[in-house]
């Protein structure tokens, strides 16, 4: 058996008060482990992204831009993702909304589709 190990990841979530967890939670987690295996973790934490959340005003101003524009087939969801990490440190600074723009086949033919994601799921309760 080895006498030390190291594990490394990321966290990246939709919510600030779930990122406020994410050290206290993985330093618990990590020491009562080790301890139920008569070992000793340390953790050394670093909060690198912050979490991805579309401002709703936002959200609604570009849908409007898509439906004037494409109508309703220019429009779509797609599920949260946390691909746009680095999106969220220009939230910090102005009110932003994160979208995949992109185009797709249909029947052979090319159909530019803009995707607002989230436009539910994001919106505050």
């Amino acid at each position: 058996m080895p006498s030390k190990a190291y594990l490394e990841g990321t966290t990246r979530c939709f919510s600030h008060d779930v990122n406020d967890l994410f050290e206290k939670r993985i330093t618990r987690i990590c020491e009562e482990t080790a301890k139920a295996h008569r070992a000793e973790a340390f953790v050394q934490y670093e909060g690198l992204v912050l979490p991805l959340i579309n401002d709703d005003v936002m959200v609604d101003h570009g849908k409007c831009a898509i439906l004037n524009i494409l109508g309703s087939d220019g429009l779509g969801n797609t599920e949260l993702t946390t691909g746009g990490e680095d999106f969220s440190f220009y939230r910090e600074h102005a009110k932003s909304g994160f979208a995949f723009v992109g185009c797709r086949a249909k029947d052979k033919e090319q159909i530019f589709r803009i995707i607002i994601r989230g436009l539910i799921l994001m919106k505050k309760h």
